[in-house]
């Protein structure tokens, strides 16, 4: 547990002086007291942004963003993800009767069903399972960020357009969805 904490401070603390760095030098580009204009933040690749930005540019954003999540899951601390969630959104338990769309809120809820899943969680989305779930499951897994755990258990954070997380999709073992 306590390297869950070292982590989340280890990542805050990145996040915190990358925000001071950029503000930085924005600040120092803006020589003639002109204001400066920024992109919205986007959550993975895809979006009108892409075409502006260089692939290592969108790369190192998706990379951002599943370092966050991977944080946000390992440390059980699933109410960060609602600032990120459409309302409503869509909630599924591979296997069970639950859910539809709910609010963000009831979502954070629903995913206390990760709980029981052992750390540490793998997001890295050119793993072979990942592969395998996007794959054999477009609708629900294609452009989500997905995550499987030490034993087996699946998350995946589906984006809509405007990259925010449209559905969430959840499983106590990726073996009940992959043959």
């Amino acid at each position: 547990m306590k390297a869950g904490y070292f982590f989340a401070g280890v990542l805050t603390t990145l996040l915190i002086v990358a925000i001071a760095t950029g503000g930085f030098f924005l600040g120092r580009n803006n020589s003639a007291g002109e204001e400066a204009v920024t992109p919205a933040p986007v959550l993975n690749g895809s979006s009108d942004v892409k075409n502006n930005s260089s692939p290592t540019v969108m790369e190192e954003k998706q990379e951002t963003f599943d370092t966050l999540v991977s944080g946000i899951i390992s440390n059980k601390d699933y109410k960060q993800l609602e600032i990120f969630m459409v309302d409503p959104v869509s909630v599924r338990i591979e296997a069970s009767g639950c859910c539809q769309p709910m609010t963000p809120a009831e979502a954070i809820v629903q995913m206390e069903y990760l709980d029981s899943a052992e750390s540490p969680w793998n997001f890295d989305q050119e793993n072979v399972i990942v592969f395998a779930l996007k794959s054999s499951y477009p609708e629900h897994y294609g452009n989500a960020v997905v995550g499987i755990s030490e034993d087996g258990y699946v998350v995946a954070l589906q984006l809509n357009e405007d990259n925010e997380i449209a559905k969430v999709s959840m499983a106590t073992d990726y073996e009940l969805l992959l043959p």
